[in-house]
């Protein structure tokens, strides 16, 4: 049988079980509101991309036209567009088919005859049949060039699909956001779920948008157009024969591919920066509701992060205040706009233990192997004696110090709740003792039990970094020369040891964000860094 007639017969069965699912006052057969008609190659040309099909719609006054090449014999052969039109609407819809793989490519509409701008496009994961990249363009007719502005990534697991945006370069308010986006994506999601029809049942007013807010297709029609393309690219189609005529061609209908030419977008679509890159990443909350998102890889460092929508960045990885048990979308972008996002269940982690400073400052604290370590970095002034610890801000003076200093972290206070104070080496050493009366700063041996009480240094990364265990804060260091800048925010993770390595130099322990990796140290002990306390 001819595989294109093959198709349509099934795309006609599919289109009229839509419809029946509608109740009717009267008994009526829905495939009476179709006339199904199939032409050989009207074109004059015998490799002609010209019209093979034409589904219409006598109730609902649509119309689906199938364009592809021919057989020798002039009969319809492979599929490569098919278009949308409804009476008395000034829209067209056209679906641009991959020739390789007979699915879903390309999708554009036309108003009045004017293409529009927002072009959408369609990636196949080699190898993965659940998976599909989804584009979205800003495309020049006139020039032919293209600037992509959106991009997602559909899968299917286990039957629960998800969406993962991983490039987006829209502003929050941008009149073509993400909610217009996402509603113009009603056509390539279904095409490319086959039996996404009934999803489509739930989103008939879905609609994409142009620049200028006008709506330019309805999602009702989506689902007829939908239901042909999910069963032109099936590989299973079995029906009978509709046998090919020379009947006349439709009336203001174009005989050859109306898509091919300048008039397809699809070789001027470049990929996505972003379409090999797959940035993924943990999170957590704390027992009093901040959140973090925490171990972001792949993609380019420094990374932003965001909670909710609309995505407005930050660039620390914590989100402190007293967020309720629940779900969370997440997101993290690259430096090259590229994004990843999840939906996240968190919960507050268990209440834990505490202990106060001289100052009145709480700390909680977490039982890792046979120590008690606090959870977050100390942030006193004061040592447990109430002697004062000197603060240091100006640049000169920390460059030259061999007593102990501290200074706020990028001299904002603001900083202080997440990430603690930043002290020189001296501070960590000083006899008065900076932690808690009971407590100790922390040992180079002390971290060394850390890393085998988590698994060995390969395999602590995890523990330290987790909201629920070690929670390293990554504050980066104070720069140990007579600029004393700060450096390293947000990518490493260093603590000063009480040791010392020798008479200009201390021990500390450093985490290296983008690599995984950590070790000990030692550096020059007027460098800036952050303490963690340990139970005696």
């Amino acid at each position: 049988m001819k595989k294109a007639t093959t198709l349509l017969l099934l795309a006609l069965f599919l289109i009229t079980g839509i419809n029946s699912c509608k109740k009717e006052t009267t008994t009526h057969n829905p495939a009476d509101d179709y006339k199904v008609t199939v032409f050989n190659n009207q074109s004059g040309n015998p490799s002609a991309d010209a019209l093979q099909a034409q589904i219409v719609n006598t109730k609902d006054n649509y119309q689906i036209n199938i364009y592809g090449s021919f057989l020798g014999n002039n009969s319809p052969d492979q599929i490569n567009t098919v278009t949308y039109h409804k009476d008395g609407n000034d829209t067209l819809v056209d679906l641009i088919l991959d020739p390789t793989t007979h699915k879903l490519q390309t999708a554009f509409t036309e108003v009045n005859g004017v293409k529009q701008r927002w072009v959408i496009k369609h990636e196949y994961i080699p190898g993965n049949d659940s998976a599909i990249i989804i584009s979205v363009y800003d495309y020049d007719w006139t020039a032919n060039t293209s600037v992509l502005k959106f991009q997602s990534r559909f899968e299917t697991h286990n039957g629960v699909r998800t969406e993962t945006p991983i490039y987006s370069s829209f502003k929050t308010n941008d009149l073509f956001g993400v909610g217009a986006i996402a509603a113009g994506l009603v056509v390539a999601e279904a095409a490319f779920y086959g039996t996404g029809i009934g999803f489509l049942g739930t989103a008939a007013g879905a609609a994409l948008v142009g620049a200028a807010g006008t709506v330019v297709a309805v999602g009702a029609a989506v689902a007829v157009i939908t239901a042909a393309v999910a069963v032109v690219t099936s590989s299973s189609a079995n029906a009978s024969e509709l046998t090919p005529g020379n009947n006349p061609l439709p009336t203001n209908t174009p005989t050859n591919n109306p898509t091919t030419g300048n008039n397809n977008p699809t070789p001027n679509l470049p990929p996505s920066p972003c379409s090999g890159v797959n940035i993924t990443f943990t999170q957590g909350m704390d027992s009093q509701g901040s959140i973090a998102i925490n171990l972001p890889t792949g993609g380019t460092a420094p990374y932003m992060y965001a909670l909710g929508f609309p995505l407005n960045f930050q660039a620390s990885q914590f989100f402190i205040g007293a967020h309720a048990n629940g779900s969370y979308q997440l997101t993290v972008k690259d430096a090259n706009g590229c994004t990843a996002s999840k939906v996240a269940i968190l919960h507050h982690a268990p209440v834990l233990d505490s202990v106060t400073d001289f100052e009145g400052n709480v700390y909680h604290t977490i039982a890792i192997g046979n120590h008690v370590w606090t959870q977050e970095n100390l942030r006193s002034t004061i040592y447990s004696d109430g002697t004062p610890i000197p603060q240091v801000e100006d640049s000169l003076l920390w460059g030259q110090l061999t007593t102990p200093g501290w200074c706020n972290i990028y001299h904002n206070p603001g900083n202080t709740a997440v990430y603690g104070k930043m002290y020189n080496w001296y501070v960590g050493a000083d006899p008065h003792n900076a932690c808690p009366v009971g407590w100790h700063v922390a040992t180079a041996a002390d971290y060394n039990e850390l890393f085998n009480d988590l698994g060995g240094s390969a395999n602590a990364y995890t523990g330290i970094t987790s909201v629920d265990s070690f929670a390293a804060k990554f504050s980066g260091y104070r720069y140990p020369n007579l600029n004393c800048s700060f450096v390293q925010a947000g990518n490493w993770a260093c603590y000063w040891t009480s040791n010392e390595q020798d008479a200009a130099n201390g021990v500390h322990y450093i985490l290296h964000y983008l690599t995984d990796n950590s070790a000990t140290d030692y550096w020059l002990k007027t460098a800036g860094m952050s303490l963690r306390c340990v139970k005696n």
